[in-house]
């Protein structure tokens, strides 16, 4: 794993960050894995540990949206843990289904926000002095082809995810002097819990987006974590935009009849 020690993933317990969790499972790393859902991190870890994976497994409950939660988190950390080179920011979520703007309700639009931009930003900001102590780190953030291409239905959304693009390139040009690299992972259609959320649980609306045609799993989006992760040190993979092979954008989805 590139001699990478420490690796911390946001939103862990499921989705893409589960997937990210297993994949590097098999690294002999230390792996620090938080959401705000205690009992998922549980199973996860019992999973994990089941498979006798040769990393060793933290977990704790952490809000992305809470300063004081995030700063409890990282003051927990005991000094052996306190080296993480490694930063995942995958939290995030997408409410109120496919409705436009005018329809959004403002609690919908606030927790967007909170969850996808500011927790990154607050995520980075009180584990950044840490990463600056390695001899080498990592800052993944879990981005989204919306963030360069909106569509309507998803106007707040993607105007989260194009704040994670905006803030992924600052970052790396603010720390171009350090040994810090910057990735932003950009997934097309991907098939995960995430529609749960979304959609409130109608399970009919959520398979009638995957009709006819394969998204992206969520393994596929870990093999291009891990990949940008393994490039060699005086390597950054800056962004991976990666669809599913009948989705050329946003809106343009094959699908067969």
């Amino acid at each position: 794993m590139n001699h990478f020690s420490t690796v911390f993933i946001t939103g862990a317990s499921a989705g893409i960050g589960l997937a990210i969790a297993e994949a590097l499972s098999v690294e002999k790393i230390n792996l620090i894995l938080t959401s705000n859902d205690v009992d998922g991190l549980k199973r996860l870890k019992s999973h994990l540990e089941k498979k006798r994976c040769p990393a060793s497994i933290e977990t704790h409950f952490m809000d992305v949206t809470s300063k004081e939660s995030i700063q409890g988190v990282f003051s927990s950390l005991n000094e052996s843990r306190k080296n993480i080179d490694v930063l995942i920011n995958n939290a995030g979520l997408a409410l109120g289904g496919k409705k436009p703007l005018i329809e959004n309700e403002i609690h919908e639009i606030d927790k967007m926000v909170e969850v996808n931009v500011k927790g990154y930003l607050f995520v980075t900001k009180i584990f950044l002095p840490m990463l600056l102590k390695q001899e080498k780190a990592h800052i993944v953030n879990m981005g989204s082809i919306t963030g360069e291409h909106s569509y309507s239905g998803g106007v707040v959304y993607s105007a989260t995810k194009a704040a994670v693009h905006s803030f992924s390139e600052g970052l790396r040009m603010e720390l171009v002097a350090t040994p810090v690299r910057v990735t932003n992972i950009q997934p097309g259609m991907v098939r995960t819990d995430f529609h749960l959320f979304r959609f409130s649980g109608d399970q009919a609306k959520i398979d009638k987006m995957y009709e006819g045609f394969s998204p992206l799993e969520a393994k596929d989006v870990a093999d291009a974590v891990v990949y940008a992760l393994k490039a060699p040190s005086h390597v950054q993979v800056s962004e991976i935009a990666l669809y599913p092979t009948n989705q050329a954008n946003v809106c343009s989805i094959h699908r067969k009849k």
